[in-house]
């Protein structure tokens, strides 16, 4: 048995090894019958008791080709040979249907055994099982994704005519030679159909509705629990109902009653029994989900405190910073002072957004560049310099992650152009956040002297923006018309993809 990804035990392959040795069954008596059923001449196993139908040589050798073409299943190369005996198959069972209808023989097999008695030969019912077998087995062999049950159908279908000439042998024979499908159907051939269709279905079982029976999940458990019971029951009571009446002991209209009140108890019985175990599977999933939400809860409000604390000390960092900065006389150390300082400060208006956010691990985009900025334009004195910072974002939200990365980015373009763009002022910055339908673009642009600024230049924010764009896994573009202007195009999925590698 090997273990699925979800951790149940998958048992499917070892009960597709199954189908093979039903076939192996299947083959093993079906020649046993041709050649000593036939050949030697030995009645019993042409007919299991004199007033039977036989198994003529056409039905033996349909279970041949068919139970070699289920046994090839399992075999990489085996499709021809699938093919093959399919269609072999079929062309008999045809072949013996037409003779049958167009002429006055038995079938195909008056014309190769001249002591075939009267009136056997292949039944309707064993032509149409045939064919209905040499279909599934040509589907199982060329199935394909688009519809890889195809062959259940036929395969269920047959095994349905199958129990029914069964449970007519069992009940009555000579009820069942009164219907003109079954008049020569064999009692072993009905016993092979029923092991070659159930072969056929055990093939890819998780395919068939046989996957309900042998799955791990509640519903598979309980269909094992209520399936012996609702599909032999009905037939125990039926047996016992008509033995009873040929003892005397039941007259017909009474055998009636009786089994309309047994049907009736056992199919209340299946309903109750499913609704017990539907009620206990529903407590126990409420009683997961309630168990689920507190967790989620106490997850939700841990994250926030935890977004809560890192956000106090990134601010205690940069106060600590900007006394540090005070200190300084050097212009270029005061500037780098002031460089560190907005990076963190981006960094903490993520964690500031994240504490009230919906969702713990998400922010809203035009949020959280509407602060960043907003934070940008007091640090640099951008009023009192006339430069205007302009926010423009399509609605939408965007992974802690992801927004760390898009803030320290806005906060290295804006703080380029706000650096080299401009001198005194005045100008305009513009933000934008676009949601394409190929991609998801961050954009920064300045109406400023523009060609001042390259990704190549060497310096810190340009190390920090190749590093963001490579963790976003996006595409940097410049241009230099009428000012700087910078595009990062994203993959619309980056919110949803794994985390950086």
């Amino acid at each position: 048995m090997k273990r699925s990804n979800t951790g149940t035990v998958d048992r499917s392959s070892d009960i597709s090894a199954w189908s093979r040795r039903m076939s192996l069954v299947v083959a093993a008596v079906s020649a046993a019958v041709l050649v000593l059923g036939w050949g030697a001449g030995i009645d019993f196993l042409r007919r299991i008791r004199p007033d039977f139908a036989a198994m003529v040589p056409s039905t033996t050798i349909c279970f041949m080709l068919l139970s070699a073409g289920v046994f090839m299943q399992t075999r990489m190369d085996g499709r021809l040979v699938q093919t093959i005996c399919a269609i072999l198959a079929g062309a008999i069972a045809a072949v013996d249907l037409v003779v049958r209808v167009a002429s006055n023989r038995g079938g195909i097999d008056d014309f190769f055994v001249s002591s075939l008695p009267s009136g056997d030969g292949m039944a309707f019912a064993t032509a149409a099982c045939v064919i209905l077998a040499s279909y599934s087995l040509g589907a199982l062999a060329w199935s394909n994704s688009s519809n890889p049950r195809a062959f259940q159908w036929p395969a269920t279908l047959g095994l349905l005519a199958a129990m029914v000439a069964l449970v007519g042998y069992a009940f009555d024979t000579r009820a069942l030679y009164g219907v003109f499908v079954f008049t020569a159907m064999a009692l072993h051939t009905a016993l092979l159909f029923l092991l070659l269709f159930i072969g056929l279905l055990l093939v890819a079982p998780r395919q068939t509705w046989i996957g309900i029976l042998i799955g791990s999940e509640p519903g598979s458990l309980g269909a094992r629990r209520l399936f012996p019971l609702v599909a032999l029951a009905p037939v125990a009571l039926c047996f016992v109902a008509l033995q009873l009446t040929d003892a005397g002991i039941f007259n017909a209209n009474f055998r009636l009653s009786v089994l309309a009140i047994a049907m009736t108890a056992l199919a209340s019985g299946a309903v109750l029994r499913n609704g017990y175990l539907e009620n206990r599977a529903d407590r126990s999933r409420a009683r997961l989900m309630r168990d689920l939400e507190s967790t989620s809860a106490e997850r939700a409000l841990l994250l926030k405190e935890l977004y809560h604390r890192v956000k106090n000390n990134l601010q205690q960092i940069n106060a600590m910073l900007r006394i540090e900065a005070r200190k300084v006389d050097d212009p270029h150390l005061s500037t780098a002072f002031q460089s560190i300082s907005d990076r963190i400060a981006a960094l903490g208006v993520v964690h500031q957004l994240l504490i009230s956010a919906p969702t713990p691990s998400e922010v809203e985009v035009e949020a959280f560049l509407t602060d960043l900025c907003r934070g940008l334009a007091a640090s640099h004195g951008l009023e009192r310099r006339d430069i205007a910072l302009e926010i423009e974002a399509d609605p939408g939200r965007a992974h802690i992650e992801v927004a760390i990365s898009m803030g320290l980015l806005v906060n290295e373009l804006v703080t380029n152009s706000i650096k080299h763009a401009f001198g005194d002022g005045p100008g305009t910055i513009v933000v934008r956040y676009e949601e394409r339908p190929d991609c998801l673009a961050l954009s920064v642009s300045d109406d400023g002297a523009g060609g001042a600024w390259t990704i190549d230049s060497g310096g810190t924010g340009s190390l920090i923006i190749r590093s963001m764009v490579s963790q976003l896994k996006a595409d940097l573009q410049t241009w230099d018309r009428d000012g700087m202007y910078v595009e990062v195009t994203m993959p619309r999925d980056i919110n949803q993809l794994d985390r950086y590698e």
